[in-house]
Formats: structure tokens, sequence, C-alpha cells
């Protein structure tokens, strides 16, 4: 079994069932519930906070992991750090980008790794695209990279046929 990260949109945020509905699912198909991530967006408003908070504690207390996806792009990045569990950070593709990997830009997303580091939460790097960054990124120990350096996005057949040739390789 490979995890999975799920992305949790915002409007799940006011429904009281939607851990009880990722349970049942959960149960239904027997998947061990730390296989299982919830990406959730960084940039939730004031109002949905404290409902953000009980959803992720909710998810934890069943096994189950999260993160904070497209992390560096919003106003209250380091408040969610304070005080939400999550176990990782899915650092923004913009961090990458050209101009950003040197200058205040790298200062930001250096620290922030080494911050991540700290507080115990795994930290993902998105948008890595060119060897120079994937470099970059090893140079900072990221151990977790994503982007089309590695692949595009597949299809689900594509994805299906990946996995039985690296089962038989």
């Amino acid at each position: 079994m490979l995890p999975v990260s799920v992305n949790l949109s915002r409007c799940h945020l006011p429904e009281e069932d939607t851990v009880e509905r990722i349970m049942a699912i959960v149960q239904r198909y027997g998947i061990e519930p730390s296989l299982l991530e919830f990406e959730l967006t960084e940039t939730v408003d004031n109002e949905d906070y404290q409902a953000l908070e009980a959803l992720m504690a909710e998810l934890h207390a069943h096994g189950l992991r999260t993160s904070i996806d497209d992390f560096g792009t919003g106003y209250s990045s380091l408040t969610l750090l304070q005080t939400l569990p999550v176990d990782a950070l899915k650092l923004d593709k913009s961090f990458l980008q050209s101009g950003q990997m040197d200058g205040r830009g790298s200062i930001v997303f250096e620290e922030g790794i080494r911050m991540a580091g700290r507080l115990r939460i795994g930290v993902v790097a998105e948008g890595a695209e060119t060897q120079q960054q994937v470099d970059y990124l090893r140079r900072l120990e990221v151990a977790t990279v994503q982007g089309y350096f590695y692949d595009r996005p597949l299809s689900c057949q594509d994805y299906e046929a990946r996995l039985d040739r690296l089962q038989y390789d």
C-alpha cells in the first residue's frame, strides 16, 4: 500500500460529519489510516480557523495525517504552525521560481525548512522542474520533492500501469 494525499476543501469545514464520512470509507476499504494524508490549503480566513483546528485534531485522533498545502502563499503561516496539529508542510512552488532561489526568497525558504524540522513537521517541496532546483533542495536536505522534474500528472490507467511495472522490476 502506498500513502495517498487527498485535498480537503474549505467547504468541508462547516460539515459536522466530514470525519465520520472519511472513516466510513477507511473502514469499508480496509485502509490503514496512517496512509491517508489530508491536505488543507493555508488560505483559511479567521472565521474558519477554529473549525479547521477542530477538524485537524479529529483527523489526528483517528490516526489520519494532515498537511498544509501551498504553504507560504497566505498571511497566517506562522500562526498555523504554532497551533495546528500538522504532520507536513507542502512548500509552495513559488519559492522555487526563477529569482527566488537566492537573496531574500532563499532565506525565507531555508529558514522555513529549518523551523519545520525543529517543530518535527515534515517538508514537501512542490514545483521542482529543473536539475538546479533539485540540487538546491538536496543541499537543504529536503527529503520529499515533487514536480515536473520527476513526472507529469498521470491518468489513473497510467498510474496503475506504472505500479504494475514497479511491482515486477
